[in-house]
């Protein structure tokens, strides 16, 4: 079994690739970290918790990650809706608050937080881990710029940024459709920049 560590930012996209990771027979996750994505990192963190909870998943811990992008001060023009701060962002209302689940009664986040528990886990376990994040990379990104040596210790990362174009030297030229990537860019290019075996799911 492939060990994996999900990172997500759950709505019903992501309620949808926990089901699935956690039903898959060759998969072994080990945790979900949340992040900042199409809600702010509480709705996203309460979602991911009633999710398990209601799958009777409960052993899976759940780590709460990073709150903002890496640049928290882009333009506010650029990405009113970072953080996420309500209805009033009707671009953002496709995924609603939270999901349509009792609210966890008796899981909870663990106390370490995300970023902390990628270093410690990484490179500690002696088998490589594959990282899927399937939200905004933040949580992947600020343990890189903690822990230079990281990417030694990740087997690869599978993730969905939207569709970008690269420069011949891998830096981004540009980014496609307003997916994961532009929720956080300057994570997106640590991440790219990391020398991190990659596999990029285009959503364009």
């Amino acid at each position: 079994m492939r060990k994996v560590i999900l990172d997500v930012d759950t709505g019903t996209d992501d309620a949808i690739a926990i089901m699935c990771a956690i039903q898959a027979e060759e998969l072994d996750v080990l945790a979900v970290c949340t992040v900042n994505g199409n809600r702010g990192v509480g709705y996203t963190t309460e979602n991911t918790l009633r999710l398990l909870e209601y799958l009777g998943r409960e052993e899976i811990p759940v780590y709460r990650g990073c709150a903002l992008p890496m640049v928290s001060t882009l333009p506010k023009w650029r990405r009113p809706e970072i953080p996420f701060g309500g209805y009033e962002f009707k671009a953002q209302e496709v995924h609603g608050d939270y999901l349509d689940l009792p609210h966890s009664q008796n899981k909870k986040a663990e106390e370490m937080d995300a970023v902390s528990y990628y270093i410690k886990t990484l490179t500690e376990t002696k088998e490589k881990i594959t990282l899927v994040p399937v939200g905004p990379l933040t949580n992947l990104a600020r343990a890189l710029e903690a822990h230079p040596d990281l990417p030694q210790y990740i087997q690869r990362v599978v993730f969905s940024a939207g569709s970008v174009s690269l420069t011949e030297n891998g830096a981004v030229a540009g980014v496609g459709n307003d997916a994961n990537g532009p929720a956080d860019p300057a994570a997106l290019q640590k991440v790219l920049a990391s020398g991190i075996p990659l596999v990029m799911l285009d959503a364009s």
